[in-house]
């Protein structure tokens, strides 16, 4: 596991710059994941957040398995 995705799981909730550092994109692609409803999200006024499980599931989505 990631450095920075350990650090985070320690984390309640991330913020979108730590999405960024995780999937090690930048702003606008996770802009991007939201608008198109590949993670998961809650915005409270103008802040968005983001759960640890939101960003896993969207990582564990990309994985093959068993391509034999």
């Amino acid at each position: 596991m990631p450095e920075i995705f350990q650090k985070a799981t320690r984390k309640k909730e991330l913020r979108t710059e730590d999405v960024m550092q995780i999937l090690q994109c930048s702003r606008r692609h996770v802009q991007y994941l939201r608008d198109s409803n590949q993670i998961e999200f809650h915005q409270t006024a103008r802040t968005i957040r983001y759960t640890i499980e939101a960003v896993d599931d969207f990582l564990n989505r990309g994985k093959v398995v068993g391509a034999e």
